[in-house]
């Protein structure tokens, strides 16, 4: 572990300080939690149950091993399908807690001040980001990577299942890898974590697409899960990958609301700047934040990519000795937030904390 991550005797403010991310964090665990059982007593959700219940029983297809591991474990319990993969859900949501607490509360140790609410990575994660990823399958990296500070051998075996789970969740790979660094890991874990990425890929690229979306419907018909849940996910299996990326880039580079999206994702330059005086931190910042930037190009879910960007970001700014922000710069990252939050032009998946909480409370008071 670096030395600048030793920690200090606890003082009275990091104390207080600690117990209000810990506050703020079971909020959102419960808010979290809600959402899922409001998902699970409507019969599931056809993108955040669904995504997770791609599988290869009757054919082999990207993304679908978590799927079949979860209808094998439901078989073997004679428990039904959709209660199993809301209580694994709800388990990762409750790692991911932990992970993102674990490695925040550290950096309460390097700041200057007690007050939680200008930290610049914690504003990010709680107000323009999910640590739940949306309760889609960023929800196994993000544990992953906040529990690589307690254990690295754990984190990188959770980052590497989001890997078969989802080939995009590969693009959290530079960040597990720094924080594997930061936090002193034997390099065979970091071995293990590029090997597990690269295999993740080539296995999605092969299996890339689905001969018949029925086909991977059918194991969850016949488990009793409900008709709706086989669109979404399931139905962009059957695409041609290539053919459908090759089309999006082009419908996607040339129109205005990608530049306003790429244009408001600029705001993670706080965090950046907060790492300029060192080269290093500043190679690893652009290392989390860089590879993200194609996501925008090949799909709408703009929220998630931002989402992933900026969790990557601020777990590993968290791990460094960043000094108490001006009040000017904290109200820079509060309007950089609410920015991308509430940006002008609808996008897919914008679901951060702040706005979540005005959705919810806002129509009301407003009458």
């Amino acid at each position: 572990m670096h030395s600048d991550l030793e920690r200090p005797q606890a003082s009275k403010s990091a104390k207080k300080a600690r117990q209000v991310l810990a506050l703020i964090l079971t909020g959102l665990v419960l808010i979290a939690l809600a959402d899922l059982w409001s998902q699970y007593a409507a019969g599931g959700h056809h993108w955040k149950q669904t995504d997770w219940l791609i599988n290869v029983e009757n054919q082999w297809v990207r993304r679908g091993l978590l799927g079949s591991a979860l209808i094998r474990l439901s078989d073997a319990l004679s428990a039904d399908l959709l209660t199993v993969t809301v209580l694994v859900q709800a388990a990762f949501i409750l790692l991911a807690a932990a992970g993102v607490y674990a490695t925040l509360s550290r950096a309460i140790w390097h700041v200057a001040h007690s007050s939680v609410a200008l930290l610049p990575p914690v504003y990010q994660v709680m107000a323009a980001s999910r640590f739940d990823g949306l309760l889609t399958k960023e929800l196994i990296a993000i544990a992953g990577l906040g529990l690589i500070c307690l254990s690295p051998g754990v984190g990188t075996l959770l980052l590497s299942l989001g890997f078969f789970a989802h080939e995009g969740l590969v693009f959290f790979l530079p960040a597990g890898l720094a924080l594997l660094w930061r936090f002193g890991a034997c390099k065979h874990w970091m071995v293990v974590m590029i090997l597990s990425g690269l295999s993740a890929f080539a296995y999605a690229f092969v299996f890339r697409t689905a001969e018949d979306s029925a086909l991977i419907c059918a194991p969850l018909l016949q488990r009793g899960i409900g008709e709706h849940l086989c669109s979404g996910p399931i139905s962009y299996l059957a695409l041609n990958l290539i053919d459908f990326t090759k089309s999006t880039i082009v419908d996607h580079l040339p129109t205005f609301r990608t530049l306003v999206y790429l244009a408001a994702w600029s705001s993670s330059v706080v965090l950046l700047a907060l790492l300029w005086r060192n080269q290093d931190n500043m190679k690893i910042g652009l290392a989390c934040l860089v590879p993200v930037l194609p996501l925008f190009f090949l799909a709408e879910d703009y929220g998630r990519w931002f989402s992933m960007a900026f969790t990557s970001a601020v777990l590993i700014a968290s791990t460094y000795r960043i000094g108490a922000p001006r009040p000017i710069l904290a109200i820079a990252v509060a309007a950089g937030s609410m920015v991308v939050t509430f940006g002008p032009v609808g996008g897919v998946y914008f679901s951060g904390i702040a706005n979540r909480i005005v959705k919810l409370w806002l129509p009301g008071l407003l009458g």
